[in-house]
């Protein structure tokens, strides 16, 4: 029973169960237990007319709970606040009754019409009330179509129905006569999303339909992303290999140095070995040349990868999209829709570790073509040393005539001869110095590369903070503004007015904006509103602007707040409602003082007031 009930209240918001369980376990903080949210009270006869009946109602009055007093709203708000729920629901002050209205035959509509009162059966008598009160449910009839509500309502040979005041086809539209003007209200209500005349299962059946399906892309985009890390750790494979062909190509750039060496030491050499060792310099520099373009396909294969990342970070927001979606229409699937919104935050993990590994293969690449430029530089340094070891003015031996063998002894004695001069020239060479030397430059380099990770590693750490930190400033944001536009809305119920702040929150600060709009009655949905203030009057205008400064003093923290001549277009029932309010906004205030300069007389103000309040009064202007 404990599952239904809970099942039936979450149609109206998440968290509508732990406020009921809230409010009873605390009931003995209210004079009468407040009833909500009113439409768990409400059941229709004809599950065809639920989409029109819940458009009649309102979500407003729907999700709302009502309480008997003000005293009730305040431990209402007070009780909320405590428990710190995020989304507190809309509170109607009406006194309790446990009788229903008994609404006299002769004020309904005529018993030809689908009249919508007969169409809905209320659990609970201030449900009824609220309905009647707010939404105007006794005066409005059901039609088939649009066809037909446009020929009740518009017709041009006779004025509307008597005591019709909306006419509601079944798609949720609302045809109505106000002042000899012809108004349609358009359905606000989604189809999909409707908590009156539905079966919560078979909506159940739809989400998880849906969830499976949103489940086959995510598992597509997963194989996608299987790809694309194994084509990262076969790149990172290849990575390896140039490396270590370049190892190579850097020992046989050492060996040909050595053999330099051992000729500069010599003094002299044949123009045969000079050639020699220029052709081995070139075979180096071509295969360093030859590792250089195998980097650079790499690198381009690398960026073919890069290029299916967006895509993969579009589907997956895409997925995210969907799934919130769910989420937000039917809490009943919460638990699945969860689900997969955790495997999508492992894909995106996954995801993140794929860029991360692609980022070190591309730093592994940019080491590499440093090598393979040191090779260069190397190769073209012991080109050099090869043309600079010939004497100067030394013409090439002249062999026309020569026997093999004869060139062959010369090349044997001259090998022998180069061997014994590279065994004195090493002898000779102080490898403490070198050694020293080496490691000297080991040192910095180990101390630049802890350097160079360490700065990454702070990098990475910033901008992970900067988005987190931007995310929640962004959710603060909107959380407030739903906040200052509810406090705006009950402070102008007050006066039976109604009010909404519209937070148009650019990316860029200076182009945001706010928009207030006013509606001139806060129980008739036909009111006329208005986004232009100055076109109120003038009890009205100053009314709305207090009204605004309230709902904004919650998230001022500041010690003094000072209003200056808040009430001199205020008449006497618009001044005393303007005090209350401003007296209770004082109230919630723990810290900080209040000053509000008025020539008007606040004595009479404060009859009713038992908390203790300083008047002071400006002495009367001397004669003389």
């Amino acid at each position: 029973a404990s599952g239904g009930r809970n099942q039936g209240l979450a149609a109206f918001g998440a968290q509508m169960p732990a406020v009921r369980d809230l409010l009873e376990q605390n009931a003995g903080r209210f004079k009468k237990l407040p009833v909500g949210p009113v439409g768990a009270y409400i059941n229709i006869r004809n599950k065809e007319w639920g989409l029109a009946i819940e458009q009649a109602i309102g979500n407003g009055v729907m999700h709302s709970f009502i309480v008997d007093s003000h005293d009730d709203r305040h431990q209402f708000e007070k009780l909320m606040a405590q428990h710190r729920v995020q989304h507190v629901p809309q509170v109607l002050v009406m006194r309790h009754d446990t009788n229903p209205y008994s609404i006299a035959e002769s004020s309904l509509p005529d018993a030809s019409f689908t009249r919508m009162i007969d169409e809905i059966s209320f659990s609970h008598p201030m449900a009824q009330q609220a309905c009647v009160d707010r939404s105007k449910v006794e005066s409005s009839i059901l039609v088939a179509d649009r066809k037909e509500g446009t020929e009740i309502m518009f017709s041009k040979h006779a004025p509307p129905p008597r005591n019709v005041g909306k006419a509601f086809a079944k798609d949720g539209y609302a045809y109505s006569v106000r002042d000899g003007i012809q108004m349609t209200d358009y359905p606000t209500v989604d189809a999909s999303r409707r908590k009156l005349g539905v079966d919560v299962r078979e909506q159940v059946a739809a989400l998880e339909a849906q969830v499976d399906e949103k489940r086959q892309e995510f598992l597509a985009c997963q194989s996608a992303s299987k790809e694309i890390v194994a084509a990262a750790n076969q790149f990172e494979r290849r990575a390896k290999e140039i490396g270590k062909q370049m190892k190579s190509a850097r020992q046989q750039v050492q060996t040909a140095t050595r053999l330099l060496d051992d000729i500069a030491a010599e003094g002299g050499l044949q123009e045969q070995s000079v050639e020699d060792q220029l052709e081995e310099a070139r075979q180096l520099d071509k295969e360093a040349e030859g590792q250089l373009q195998k980097a650079e396909q790499l690198r381009d294969e690398m960026r073919e990868k890069e290029r299916l990342i967006p895509d993969l970070q579009r589907q997956m927001t895409e997925l995210k999209t969907d799934a919130d979606a769910l989420m937000k229409s039917q809490e009943e699937a919460a638990n699945l829709i969860n689900e997969a919104f955790r495997a999508k935050q492992k894909a995106g993990k996954r995801l993140e570790l794929s860029r991360k590994a692609v980022t070190a293969i591309e730093d592994k690449r940019s080491a590499g073509v440093a090598h393979v430029e040191e090779l260069k530089a190397t190769a073209a340094d012991a080109r050099d040393a090869a043309t600079n070891a010939l004497p100067s003015g030394m013409e090439p031996p002249d062999v026309t005539g020569q026997k093999i063998d004869a060139l062959q002894h010369k090349l044997e004695r001259w090998k022998k001869k180069r061997k014994q001069t590279k065994n004195v020239a090493a002898s000779a060479l102080d490898e403490a110095v070198l050694k020293g030397s080496l490691d000297e430059a080991q040192a910095v380099l180990n101390d630049q590369e802890t350097r160079r990770s360490n700065v990454i590693a702070d990098k990475d750490a910033l901008e992970k903070a900067r988005k987190k930190r931007s995310k929640q400033w962004g959710k603060d944001r909107r959380s407030m503004s739903e906040e200052a536009s509810k406090s705006f809305d009950e402070q102008m119920r007050l006066r039976n007015l109604a009010g909404q702040l519209n937070f148009d929150h650019n990316n860029e600060d200076h182009k945001s904006t706010l928009q207030i709009m006013v509606k001139t009655s806060s129980v008739d949905e036909s009111s006329n509103e208005t986004t232009n203030v100055q076109s109120l009057s003038g009890g009205e205008r100053s009314f709305t602007t207090m009204a605004f400064q309230i709902a904004l003093w919650t998230f001022m923290d500041v010690p003094f707040r000072c209003m200056d001549e808040f009430d001199v277009f205020m008449d006497d029932t618009f001044r005393r409602q303007a005090v209350n309010s401003l007296l209770q906004a004082c109230d919630r205030t723990q810290s900080g003082q209040f000053l509000f300069l008025t020539p008007q007389d606040m004595s009479s103000m404060l009859d009713n007031d038992n908390r203790t309040r300083h008047i002071f009064k400006m002495p009367d202007p001397r004669e003389d």
